[in-house]
């Protein structure tokens, strides 16, 4: 099976480039979803495989193109490779996925010691053939869990005060997309900074059959108060005070009703 990736856009700036053998890793997986999901990741599914890549692109970058913040673009490599396939297993065909993304809450204790809260976060997957999609979870290629509240607050000086799944939070369709969710974190500490790490901010999951759109995700700083802001979907070292918040929220649309088989 041939996968060619020769009409990638162009290598980026930012560190949102992979290279090729993280691709050829989302072509295995991309297989072994659509052909059997208790196949073994080995050398087998490899030998099966052939990649053409253009170098200077995206996915074959040339050096020193940074590389760092791979996830969204290896998620984006993935669904490519399933919706291409679905046309020859049109019965295990889904809908977008919501993305996958990860905050850095960074800062000094009141005794002085340091600490850095890491977070990773998911989404949703998007609705299937014959079934809705699962909520609040990691997706696809992301198979990290979400970190429980009771660790969090005990280890660090910040407070969940809402992990929610949103209502209705895609479009309209017959097997639905899985509900996204919203986390809202209050710092106890004197100040830290946040970074993140997200995607889908811009552009929505894709709905499939003609599926229709959901809403996009959005961080916010803030929330609730006059001066609360709306932050990209990748930003670094931003300030909060203690009793300020900060809130995410992932999204994706939902599958629409036709069942129509997708042309290869």
């Amino acid at each position: 099976i041939h996968f060619d990736f020769s009409a990638s856009d162009d290598q980026a700036d930012s560190p949102v480039n992979i290279r090729p053998p993280l691709a050829r890793g989302c072509c295995y997986y991309a297989l072994i979803a659509m052909i059997d999901a208790n196949l073994s990741n080995n050398g087998g599914i490899a030998r099966v495989v052939e990649t053409t890549f253009r170098h200077g692109s995206i996915i074959d970058p040339k050096f020193p193109a940074p590389t760092n913040a791979y996830m969204s673009t290896c998620i984006a490599v993935t669904e490519a490779c399933l919706k291409a396939l679905s046309g020859f297993v049109p019965e295990r065909r889904l809908a977008g996925v919501g993305g996958f993304g990860g905050t850095s809450i960074g800062g000094t204790r009141e005794d002085g010691s340091t600490f850095v809260q890491y977070e990773l976060f998911g989404s949703a997957y998007g609705g299937r053939v014959g079934s809705d999609g699962p909520s609040g979870t990691a997706v696809l290629l992301s198979n990290c869990r979400t970190a429980p509240i009771e660790v969090l607050e005990n280890e660090f000086p910040t407070r969940v005060t809402r992990w929610e799944l949103i209502p209705d939070s895609g479009g309209a369709g017959e097997f639905r997309g899985g509900l996204a969710s919203r986390r809202r974190v209050e710092v106890l500490a004197p100040s830290v900074q946040i970074s993140m790490r997200g995607t889908g901010h811009a552009v929505p999951g894709f709905g499939r059959d003609g599926g229709h759109p959901g809403r996009t995700a959005n961080c916010v700083l803030r929330p609730g108060l006059p001066n609360e802001q709306r932050m990209p979907s990748r930003f670094a070292g931003a300030v909060l005070r203690r009793g300020e918040s900060f809130q995410h929220e992932k999204r994706r649309r939902r599958r629409a009703r036709r069942s129509a088989q997708t042309p290869v």
